[in-house]
């Protein structure tokens, strides 16, 4: 006769269930650039979050035809600077082509509305 009660075999199996549908279900968790308050990323310096954003301004170059390419080397070389600059121009920023907290919230901005989901 049922009692009820939930054995740990139980309890063990509705665990798996329940974190597999958050897997499934739940919408994907967002990427948080981390930079240290007043931090810079200016031409010739090596940055463990460059290739990142190198990668997403290559892909917004895909997007805009005028914007320079850029190669994800994890230095901020000159390609890197330009496609920066670009960005900075079209979102209205001071065209410094150095990267800073104002313009990593440009990228990402830029990045969600013209990549979306990534779906072509």
């Amino acid at each position: 006769m049922p009692t009820g009660a939930v054995d740990e075999q139980t309890w063990r199996e509705l665990s798996a269930c329940s974190r597999e549908a958050e897997h499934q279900l739940a919408p994907p968790a967002p990427l948080l650039m981390e930079m240290e308050p007043g931090a810079c990323y200016a031409p010739g310096c090596r940055n463990r979050n460059l290739p990142v954003i190198q990668a997403m301004l290559y892909a917004l170059s895909n997007c805009w035809s005028d914007m320079p390419r850029v190669a994800v080397t994890g230095v901020m070389d000159k390609a890197t600077a330009e496609a920066v600059g670009y960005l900075q121009a079209r979102g209205d920023l001071p065209v410094t082509g150095q990267i800073d907290k104002a313009f990593w919230d440009l990228l990402a901005h830029a990045y969600r509305a013209a990549i979306g989901a990534g779906e072509s």
